[in-house]
């Protein structure tokens, strides 16, 4: 939705090139029923998107990896990292890992990690986004609706699990913590919300907070440390790790064997250099 006074941000929109198209305010209202005609001046739909069942996703990926012999150790915050005998060591409450490679996917962690192993950091810096559960009338059939948001992304709303999740797509800079909705933040979001659209929004289900991390190009950080053998860096996704995760955990599995970059990869024009570690020296 674009609103008068983000006319300029939905332009930048436009010139990024993503498919988006105008679209009438009838058309928009059949995408999300309750929005109001006074909202907004225009409307945009890009037609090429769609839903990712993220917890479906997150379970397949951990079937993948007991399928293949691996364990997950949960509980295990590491105390210290070093590489003794051509091996790393990572000491945790539960025990000594050793392995020769070690790949640095600690997500809003991944430099404080890089800390503890003595290395250098990337300037990974989490940045918190809060999200609420915001129940509907019955009768109501939510997941026939889009993903709607404004142009200057300080707001946005989701249907899931026959329920709305609403963000004020807040990008707030943290440190690594277990992160939580910050309860301002979301008030504000839920208000500009209800600017936009006929619902009245008297009580949450629940609301829940992440940390989206990011390193000062906005690029992903995937490669071996020039400095440190054996030590892969795989953080810095940002907002779109689970987008992503197919696509650049099979580029990084190829970067660690020493295997050929998938061709699907390679046709995009990915360039190893704008993600490598290398191009913070």
């Amino acid at each position: 939705m674009v609103p008068d006074h983000q006319q300029s941000q939905a332009q930048q929109l436009l010139d990024t090139g993503v498919d988006f198209a105008e679209i009438s305010f009838a058309e928009a209202q059949r995408q999300f029923p309750p929005l109001k005609q006074s909202y907004a001046r225009h409307a945009m739909l890009d037609r090429t998107t769609a839903d990712v069942d993220v917890d479906l996703l997150h379970q397949g990926f951990l079937r993948l990896i007991k399928a293949a012999g691996g364990e997950i150790v949960c509980k295990a915050p590491v105390a210290g990292i070093e590489r003794l005998d051509g091996a790393w060591q990572a000491t945790t409450p539960v025990g000594t890992f050793c392995a020769p490679i070690l790949i640095n996917a600690a997500g809003a962690w991944g430099d404080e990690i890089a800390r503890r192993a003595g290395l250098t950091l990337k300037g990974l810096q989490p940045k918190r986004r809060s999200m609420a559960i915001v129940p509907l009338a019955p009768g109501m059939n939510v997941m026939d609706w889009s993903f709607v948001g404004d142009a200057g992304e300080t707001w946005y709303a989701k249907p899931s699990g026959g329920r709305l999740l609403v963000s004020p797509a807040e990008a707030e800079p943290v440190e690594p913590h277990d992160a939580y909705a910050d309860d301002m933040t979301l008030a504000e979001g839920i208000a500009r919300f209800q600017e936009a659209v006929d619902i009245e929004v008297t009580r949450l289900e629940g609301s829940w907070g992440g940390l989206r991390s990011f390193v000062p190009d906005g690029n992903p950080v995937c490669g071996f440390d020039q400095h440190a053998e054996g030590f892969f860096w795989l953080i810095g996704q940002g907002g779109y790790s689970i987008q992503t995760a197919p696509a650049l955990g099979e580029l990084a599995a190829a970067l660690i064997r020493g295997a050929v970059m998938p061709g699907y990869i390679e046709r995009e024009g990915l360039r190893l250099r704008d993600i490598s570690p290398a191009r913070f020296s």
